[in-house]
């Protein structure tokens, strides 16, 4: 995995793979699981987006944006050399132990 930024978002660590003709975010939880706080290897999500070779990522935290309340992430499209807006709620993991705020429900 090439990995070309990692923003942690809350609970949620969100890192994205720089693949040509369209990158994927990578979900982990912030911390491990029981007394391995520092053990991330648990992937919760993955979303293909239409960024091509991203570099660039920004998770912004919900009500930050007029139009996204739960929250946004913005990747730079290396071929396009634009940025695509993607909504929170469209691209987080689905997941019960996942919230629309991006905390992990316990």
């Amino acid at each position: 995995m090439s990995t070309g930024a990692a923003i942690s978002c809350a609970s949620i660590i969100v890192c994205v793979d720089q693949v040509p003709g369209g990158s994927r975010l990578r979900f982990y939880p912030r911390r491990g699981p029981g007394g391995r706080p520092h053990d991330q290897d648990r992937l919760l999500h993955v979303v293909r987006i239409a960024a091509d070779s991203t570099d660039g990522m920004e998770v912004v935290r919900a009500g930050a944006l007029p139009g996204f309340p739960h929250g946004a992430v913005i990747a730079m499209n290396s071929s396009g050399k634009n940025f695509h807006v993607y909504r929170w709620e469209d691209v987080r993991p689905a997941s019960p132990q996942v919230g629309t705020d991006g905390r992990l429900v316990r």
